[in-house]
């Protein structure tokens, strides 16, 4: 398991890095799961995006994050603006189902 936290400080909304897009391009193959997180998804590279198997957003405070979010998850914007602390909505990219849930700690 690798844990990218924070990933619009190291990428960009283009192209991944070489190395990044290595690693989100092929690590499945190799049996790495891949944790890419970032409090800013419009200033992160889709790459993570277009490889992932799930995708989860928890409350987002700027409108380009909620609309980059809702893109990827198939979701309403304001919806990602709107939620309680530790909720999330997500989307399974193999099934295309969207669901709703709390985190719990």
């Amino acid at each position: 398991m690798i844990v990218a936290d924070e990933t619009a400080g190291v990428t960009h909304p283009g192209k991944a890095p070489p190395g990044w897009h290595r690693l989100l391009a092929q690590g499945m193959e190799l049996g790495i799961s891949i944790m890419a997180i970032t409090q800013s998804p419009a200033e992160s590279d889709k790459t993570a995006m277009r490889n992932a198997s799930l995708i989860r957003s928890y409350a987002l405070r700027l409108p380009t994050d909620r609309a980059a979010m809702a893109r990827y998850i198939g979701c309403d914007a304001a919806d990602l603006g709107r939620m309680s602390p530790l909720h999330y909505i997500e989307r399974d990219m193999a099934t295309g189902a969207i669901s709703r849930g709390k985190l719990r700690v």
